[in-house]
């Protein structure tokens, strides 16, 4: 799940995504649905993919407060 969740964010590398926006995306291309909380807990588990910040939307019909996600990647050890 971990390496799914690599490939679909170094698609995307540079773009912030909310939890939700990665979830969905994951959805379409995956044969389950994961959760936006279990994307939240793969997201903070992996290192190459950093917490950019907060979010806080509010319509008349619903409101989500979630975080905020890019992919990075990791510099090469060694060197």
């Amino acid at each position: 799940m971990r390496k799914r969740l690599l490939r679909l964010m170094e698609e995307h590398q540079g773009e912030v995504m909310t939890s939700k926006e990665i979830a969905d995306r994951a959805s379409t291309r995956w044969t389950w649905s994961p959760t936006v909380v279990q994307i939240a807990m793969l997201c903070r588990g992996c290192k190459q993919i950093i917490e950019v910040g907060d979010i806080d939307i509010t319509t008349a019909l619903s409101r989500y407060r979630g975080k905020l996600w890019m992919y990075q990647e990791l510099p090469e050890s060694g060197e």
